[in-house]
C-alpha cells in the first residue's frame, strides 16, 4: 500500500492523485513562467498534468495575450490547446473582436462556441447592435438571453429609448433590472426627466442626491417591481 502521506490531494473528477513532489514541480514551473504563485496556489492541485511552460507560451507568444490572464483565471491551465483554439478563432477571426477581450474577461476561455453563438446572434442580428459592444463590455458574453430581454424590452419599448443606447452604454446590460434599472427609471419617468446614462451609473447615494429623491422613494419602487410585468419575465 502506498504511503498516503506522499499525497497532497485526490481528484475524483480528474482521476489522479497529486503527490507533494508533483505539487512542488508545478509550483516551480509557475514561478519560472513569471507568474505570481500566491494568486494561483489555491488551484495548483487542479492544474492538469502537463507542461505549464508550453501553455503559457501558447497564450502569450502565439496569441499575444498577457500572461497575467493565468493569475486572473487559473483554471485556464486545465484547458487543452485543441479546446481553446476553436473559441479563439471564432472570437477573433469570425467575429473580428480584439483578442484582448480574453484579458478583460478571461473566463471567456471556458465558454463553448455553442454557448456563445446564440448570444452574439441575439445582440447583433435581432437587436442590430454592433458586435464591437463585446469589446467594450466583455462581460456581456456571460449573460443569459432571458436576463437581457426584459431590460431591452423595458428600455426600448416601454420607455421608447433607442436601442443604440446599449452600444453607447453597454454596462446597462449588466445592471439589475429589479434593484436599479426599473426602480430608478420609474422614479425618473414620474418626474418627467429625459434619460441620461448617469441615472443608472451613479451609486445609490449619488443618484438620490443628484435627482433630489429620498431613499424611501427608491425603496418603495424596488418593492413595487415585484408586481410589475417584468418581474415575471426574469
Amino acid at each position: 500500500m502506498e504511503d498516503q502521506e506522499n499525497y497532497y490531494s485526490y481528484s475524483v473528477d480528474q482521476g489522479y492523485r497529486v503527490t507533494r513532489a508533483e505539487l512542488l514541480k508545478r509550483e516551480n514551473e509557475v514561478k519560472e513562467a513569471g507568474l505570481d504563485l500566491e494568486k494561483i496556489i489555491d488551484n495548483i492541485d487542479r492544474i492538469m498534468p502537463g507542461n505549464i511552460k508550453e501553455k503559457v507560451e501558447y497564450i502569450t507568444q502565439e496569441l499575444g495575450i498577457d500572461k497575467k490572464v493565468f493569475e486572473k483565471f487559473p483554471a485556464l491551465f486545465g484547458y487543452r490547446r485543441d479546446n481553446l483554439e476553436p473559441k479563439v478563432e471564432y472570437i477573433t477571426q469570425e467575429l473580428g473582436i480584439d483578442k484582448k477581450v480574453f484579458e478583460k474577461f478571461p473566463s471567456l476561455f471556458s465558454f463553448t462556441r455553442d454557448n456563445l453563438e446564440p448570444k452574439v446572434e441575439y445582440i447583433t442580428q435581432e437587436l442590430g447592435i454592433d458586435k464591437k459592444v463585446f469589446e467594450k463590455y466583455p462581460n456581456l458574453f456571460g449573460y443569459r438571453r432571458d436576463n437581457l430581454e426584459p431590460k431591452v424590452e423595458y428600455i426600448t419599448q416601454e420607455l421608447g429609448i433607442d436601442k443604440k443606447v446599449f452600444e453607447k452604454f453597454p454596462a446597462l446590460f449588466g445592471y439589475s433590472m429589479s434593484k436599479r434599472i426599473w426602480p430608478r427609471l420609474e422614479l425618473i419617468r414620474e418626474q418627467g426627466f429625459g434619460f441620461s446614462s448617469n441615472m443608472l451609473s451613479l451609486a445609490e447615494d449619488g443618484f438620490l442626491h443628484h435627482y433630489n429623491f429620498e431613499k424611501y422613494q427608491l425603496d418603495s419602487k424596488i418593492d413595487q417591481f415585484e408586481n410589475s410585468v417584468y418581474a415575471k419575465k426574469l
